[in-house]
């Protein structure tokens, strides 16, 4: 699991004890699994162009030997392969696009339930309800921290080095694994 896996994902236990209405929990699944998307879309891009990396350096020294027969009969095939990957990396970059679209689009309502929360822990606060009002709060932080990452990532078009979410999970409830999301031990 690298460091990013799960960037985007509020854990599903986390979902079930914390979040009381249904489109709040399908908006929160919704930003994962667009979130993990995202994710394996670039590690493909990534990997194409180590691909085309190659495939543009065996070009070059298959051009240096056109003398050889030998060699000369593989250029076309190495520019089929270099048409491929482009045209396999124009695809990526559409659904990298089509992507980021949808989580800036998720991130308005993701605000909106963020000041709800929010507002709802301090009337809770002022009605005496103090541990609902905490538990309010909590969602209220893990959603911002869900909408920093998402922001950032919409800004810069790449996934963040540290991960708001998983600090802002860590800090619901830090004596138990249950919202913790495993780190980054191999690839």
């Amino acid at each position: 699991m690298s460091q990013n896996d799960g960037l985007l994902t509020v854990p599903l236990a986390f979902i079930c004890a914390h979040i009381r209405t249904k489109r709040e929990a399908e908006l929160l699944l919704m930003i994962g699994e667009t979130g993990a998307k995202l994710h394996v879309y670039m590690r493909h891009v990534e990997e194409t162009y180590q691909k085309k990396f190659l495939v543009d350096n065996s070009m070059e020294f298959m051009w240096s030997q056109t003398q050889d027969d030998r060699i000369a009969c593989f250029i076309p095939l190495l520019r089929q392969l270099q048409w491929r990957l482009i045209q396999h990396l124009e695809r990526l970059l559409i659904r990298i696009s089509a992507s980021l679209s949808q989580l800036k689009a998720m991130s308005t309502t993701l605000a909106q339930f963020v000041d709800i929360n929010n507002n709802l822990s301090l009337e809770l606060e002022c009605a005496g309800c103090s541990s609902l009002a905490a538990e309010k709060r909590n969602v209220a932080d893990v959603e911002k921290a869900l909408l920093t990452d998402i922001q950032y990532i919409v800004m810069k078009g790449e996934l963040p080095e540290r991960c708001t979410l998983k600090a802002a999970l860590a800090a619901c409830d830090p004596s138990t694994s249950t919202y913790t999301i495993p780190s980054s031990s191999s690839s």
